[in-house]
């Protein structure tokens, strides 16, 4: 399979061509860790919320929309932070990053559910912006749209499965003491 770049029409990438390029592992195994982490955050702390801060399950489902609507929005965020083309962008993910880590830690029990929403929300709009601002950082070398496009669709499907069957597999395992 052959991807003809429009702006290097001379020149085409082909599927063996992505194999051996260190971005595709790169990022492959950037979206692997993303994943693994974001899949056992979001499984403990639903786990976390209902056990100790007795929040009931309606509030937790209302989190977990904000939670990936920040994530919607920070993807699409990236596009525009990703025009800016230097560290900028990273101080702003970073700051976004610390507020939410912050609002998280302020809350003391089921009272505070604007708080917790306002935590994920911000915390999970950072990682929707550097989702996308890292791939399209390294393959702005490039200059391949399809490239990132074939990429981003695969590393996507990964995720999912990940996402999927982790919190099974952690939830199998038997406690131990």
């Amino acid at each position: 399979m052959e991807i003809t770049l429009p702006s290097m029409s001379d020149k085409k990438w082909t599927c063996a061509d992505l194999l051996s390029s260190y971005r595709f592992w790169g990022i492959t195994f950037f979206f692997l860790v993303l994943s693994f982490i974001s899949s056992l955050g979001s499984s403990y702390g639903v786990y976390f919320w209902s056990k100790s801060l007795s929040i009931p399950a309606d509030r937790i489902g209302v989190i977990l929309v904000c939670g990936q609507l920040g994530y919607l929005l920070g993807m699409v965020a990236s596009w525009f932070v990703c025009r800016i083309k230097n560290c900028y962008p990273f101080y702003f993910v970073a700051l976004l990053l610390i507020i939410g880590v912050v609002c998280s830690f302020c809350i003391n029990g089921p009272s505070d559910v604007v708080r917790l929403i306002i935590a994920q929300f911000l915390i999970n709009l950072g990682m929707g912006i550097v989702t996308l601002l890292v791939p399209m950082l390294l393959f702005s070398a490039i200059g391949s749209a399809q490239t990132f496009v074939i990429l981003f669709s695969l590393c996507l499907l990964f995720k999912f499965i990940i996402a999927g069957y982790l919190s099974i597999f952690i939830y199998s395992i038997p406690y131990i003491g």
